[in-house]
């Protein structure tokens, strides 16, 4: 069975060229296998993530253009609340340069 990291990981791969077109200096979540949501910041991105695809336990968000470690998880401070986390302030980042 194929994890959702993984399956996230493939499409970025099989999205990348589109990306690169029509989503270059934008942040872009990917989560279930696609394209959720798209913004100017992460924060943004996130809150759109969210709402397009709630419960969502793994997605990359990425801003498209730039250049990542192999791979790095960077901690946000709380952006906000949430359903899923019962209100708590509980974001971070996960930045995959696959």
């Amino acid at each position: 069975m194929q994890t959702e990291r993984a399956r996230n990981q493939r499409a970025y791969q099989e999205l990348k060229e589109e990306l690169d077109k029509n989503y270059r200096g934008r942040f872009v979540a990917i989560a279930q296998g696609r394209i959720v949501a798209d913004g100017l910041s992460f924060e943004e991105t996130i809150k759109k993530a969210e709402e397009a695809a709630p419960g969502v336990s793994q997605r990359i968000v990425l801003k498209i253009g730039e250049e990542y470690p192999r791979s790095t998880i960077r901690g946000m401070e709380p952006t906000y609340p949430t359903s899923s986390t019962g209100g708590r302030m509980t974001h971070f980042a996960c930045f995959y340069t696959l």
